[in-house]
This record gives structure tokens, C-alpha cells and sequence, in this order.
């Protein structure tokens, strides 16, 4: 079989012999192994070799085998995913066409399945009944919950399932996971990243991160199943790290401090890793990218351009005060100001690369806006106590007091030198810090001078 090979640097993009799809991949540094990125539909992984023609052949399909599992478990396994998929992909859901959460159906598709009736849900437990602990099929509450987000895992088999409902909305709680395939690790993450996308979008749930999807299309996402739920997916950026530093990603959390921990997981794994990446910010009162969508569609659609965009420039400023922010702190990476955002989300954050020479006339440029109102708000100066930190905050200084703003310094911890390192270090003490200044009462300058 001719795999039609593309090569894209440090791997080729190949025909998928399971799916035809031209989109699987082989990296170059292993070139016996094909695996299709279209982890929903299909997600097939094989061995392959090469005859004296060049021309590739399968040699071995790794199969959905799992040592642990039973017989009957193995081939439950199989029906429910073969289930799920059918309704999934083969079925209209008529509901579904006419919009879900602002999402249309093209949107939900690769994510998103409903039953629509009892019975339906019954058939599904029924098939996977090998796997559960309880006997769900005959439980009418279970069975009420319609909405199936199934997760497949890189076999293509389904991991796990969030379960909602539209029969009865009521139900509480709102969303239910179950753990499908008991015998490894369990996918706690939606994939629908396609090879040629550019730029991935990380959220806090798959509505959150889909609905970027649905003012445009050609992105790709990553979604958590919860916001303590970073781990997993934070540890596969990782470890598919030639894979993820081709995209560019923007982190869009929810404006909790759940979300922003989250975030904060999260960017560490990008920053591990070097991989480029933006924050995308909700307005005040507005806690996530999916409730954006619903009630400011044209707000929501400005500002993903704007983030979308920044990415041509290498400007990574960022400022995000809202009107309910009585603190501001300025500091020197989007690590630290998401480490406040975690003890505080209504903090304003102002971020100055000290790399970047001309940060600081930009930064100086946005808070210009006259309704940040610079002058009633608390400021903290978190610069890091380095060479380049000591003269930010100086320069800093200078510029507040001329503009007759009062400000405070962070004061870190003996031999601590920046937010970023005090939060790694302990957050507890991070926030028992942050606490203490905080309730402290500006009344003048603080004069700051640093060995």
C-alpha cells in the first residue's frame, strides 16, 4: 500500500491505512510505526515495514488488547465504542442540528452524541455493562441522561464518558464521568487537533474550548474535564513535545481560581516545552469562553482575532484589568500573573517581558485607557530581584510617582527571587504573602531598595 508520504521536517504526513484519511503521521525517528491523528473517527496505530520497492506495508494493526480485561470486558469494550461512534457519526440528531450552548452541529459532531430517549441511553449501558461497577441499564435516573461527551483514547477506543442531560435538565449533579475501559490510565481529555491546524485552543471544558471552533473552524482544541483535572494533559504536551511546538496555542480558562490554577499547569508544560502561546480573557461577569459566546457573540469573535493576531508580532505584553479590580500587580511573565490570578481572579495583571526593550512604552501606551483609573487602585510591583528586575521596578517607580500613583513592593521571602519561584516553592506561602500585603492600607510609598 503507497502511504503518499509528505514530508513535513520531523515527520511525514501519510495516508492512514485504516481510515484512507490523509491524515496520519510517522516521525522520522521512528519510522515502523504509522498512527492516525483522527483520534474521534478513528486512531488507528500500527507497525509497519518496507520492501525492497520503497512502498510501505502493514505488518501488524495493534489491536485493542488489554492483558487486564476479561473476554467479556474486551468485547464490551468494542460494542460500546462501535455504539457510540455509530450514533455518533451515522445518525442525525436532530436536536443537536438545531444548536447546542450556541454550538452548531457541525461544531459538536467530533465530541458530542445524543440519545435522545431513555432507551437509547439504556442500550448503551447495556453494551457496556462488562465495564461498569453498577448495573446503570436499570437505573432510570442514568438512563435520563442523554448528552454523551465521549473521550477515545490513542487506540481509538472509548476512555471515558461525561454524561449530561436534556431530558431532564434538572438533574443534579449536572454532569456525571464514567470511566469506560477500567483496565489502564484513562484519557481525561478531549483531542480534536487536526495535523494542518495552526493554532490549538486549551480550555477548561470542551464547551469552553469548541466554541472557538465555531468562529473558526480550522483550529484545533484541547479540552479538560475539569479545572483539577490539568495533570494528564499537561504531562501529554510533554511528552509529544516535537508534535506541539509547531502549534501555537491560546489558553482560554475559565475566571475562577480553579480555572486559573488550571492555566497555570498548563502554561508550565508549554513553557517546558517552549512552545508559543497567548491568554484569551473574559470580560467582567462573564466566567468562561462558552457563556462569551452566548451572550456577546460579536465581543467574543473581536477579541479571539485580536489574540489570534497578536501572534504575528513577538509583543507578549499582557494587561487584563477589569472595573472590579482593586489590585494591580505589575510583574515580569504571564507564569507570574496567572500565580496571583490563582489566589485572587478579579487582580489586575500587567506583564512586562524584560526582554523586551520596548515592553514597557507599550504597557505605559494601554494603561493610558482612562477607565483602568490607575489612581484608586492598589499596586504591587512583583518584579523579580535580579539586575534586569531591580531596574524594571526603579523605572517603574519613577513612573508612578510622577503619575501620582501609590504603589507597593512585593516582598519575597529571603532567598526567593521571583512570584513564579515562591508558588513552586510553596503556594501556601505564596498566598499567606499575597494576604498579608494585600490587607495592608496604601497610605504612601513604600521605598524600595534591593542588594
Amino acid at each position: 500500500m503507497d502511504l503518499n508520504a509528505s514530508d513535513k521536517g520531523r515527520y511525514f504526513i501519510c495516508t492512514c491505512p485504516e481510515c484512507e484519511k490523509p491524515e496520519a503521521f510517522i516521525y522520522k525517528n521512528n519510522l515502523n510505526f504509522i498512527q492516525c491523528n483522527r483520534q474521534n473517527e478513528c486512531g488507528a496505530r500500527m507497525l509497519i515495514h518496507f520492501q525492497e520497492n520503497k512502498k510501505a506495508v502493514i505488518r501488524h494493526q495493534l489491536t485493542n488488547t488489554y492483558p487486564s480485561l476479561t473476554n467479556q470486558q474486551a468485547n464490551s469494550l468494542e460494542m460500546i465504542t462501535k455504539y457510540l461512534k455509530h450514533m455518533q457519526y451515522r445518525v442525525e440528531n436532530k436536536n443537536l442540528e438545531r444548536g447546542y450552548r450556541g454550538l452548531s452541529r457541525e461544531t459538536t459532531q467530533s465530541f458530542l452524541v445524543d440519545l435522545s430517549h431513555p432507551l437509547l441511553v439504556k442500550k448503551m449501558f447495556e453494551h457496556g455493562k462488562e465495564l461498569f461497577p453498577k448495573s446503570y441499564q436499570e437505573n432510570d435516573w442514568m438512563c435520563k441522561r442523554n448528552l454523551i461527551f465521549p473521550i477515545y483514547g490513542e487506540e481509538g477506543t472509548v476512555d471515558r464518558v461525561l454524561l449530561r442531560s436534556s431530558i431532564d435538565p434538572s438533574l443534579e449533579p449536572k454532569e456525571i464521568q464514567l470511566i469506560v475501559n477500567p483496565s489502564k490510565e484513562t484519557r481525561d481529555f478531549f483531542v480534536d487537533v487536526p495535523m494542518e491546524a495552526e493554532l490549538v485552543v486549551i480550555g477548561e471544558s470542551v464547551l469552553d474550548a469548541a466554541s472557538f471552533k465555531e468562529i473558526d473552524p480550522a483550529i484545533g482544541f484541547y479540552a479538560l474535564t475539569g479545572a483539577a483535572k490539568s495533570k494528564n494533559l499537561s504531562n501529554y504536551l510533554v511528552k509529544n513535545d516535537e508534535l506541539v511546538k509547531e502549534k501555537k496555542f491560546i489558553i482560554a480558562p475559565d475566571d475562577d481560581q480553579g480555572g486559573w490554577k488550571a492555566a497555570r499547569a498548563i502554561v508550565s508544560a508549554l513553557e517546558a516545552i517552549d512552545a508559543d502561546y497567548q491568554l484569551f480573557t473574559t470580560p467582567a461577569k462573564i466566567n468562561d469562553p462558552n457563556q462569551y459566546l452566548i451572550e456577546d457573540y460579536k465581543g467574543f469573535k473581536t477579541q479571539y482575532q485580536q489574540v489570534k493576531h497578536s501572534f504575528s508580532n513577538k509583543e507578549r505584553d499582557f494587561v487584563d484589568i477589569k472595573d472590579e479590580s482593586e489590585i494591580i500587580v505589575f510583574c515580569s511573565s504571564r507564569l507570574d500573573a496567572i500565580s496571583f490570578r490563582c489566589i485572587d481572579p478579579k487582580i489586575g495583571v500587567v506583564t512586562i517581558p524584560l526582554e523586551d526593550n520596548r515592553s514597557f512604552l507599550r504597557v505605559n501606551e494601554a494603561l493610558k485607557d482612562p477607565s483602568i483609573k490607575m489612581e484608586d487602585k492598589k499596586v504591587i510591583l512583583a518584579m523579580p530581584k535580579d539586575p534586569k528586575g531591580i531596574y524594571a521596578t526603579k523605572q517603574l517607580s519613577s513612573w508612578l510617582t510622577q503619575e501620582q500613583v501609590h504603589y507597593q513592593a512585593f516582598p519575597y521571602p529571603d532567598k526567593v527571587n521571583s512570584v513564579n519561584e515562591l508558588f513552586n516553592e510553596s503556594e501556601k506561602r505564596f498566598k499567606e504573602v499575597c494576604h498579608k500585603l494585600f490587607s495592608l492600607n496604601q497610605e504612601k510609598n513604600i521605598a524600595i531598595h534591593r542588594e
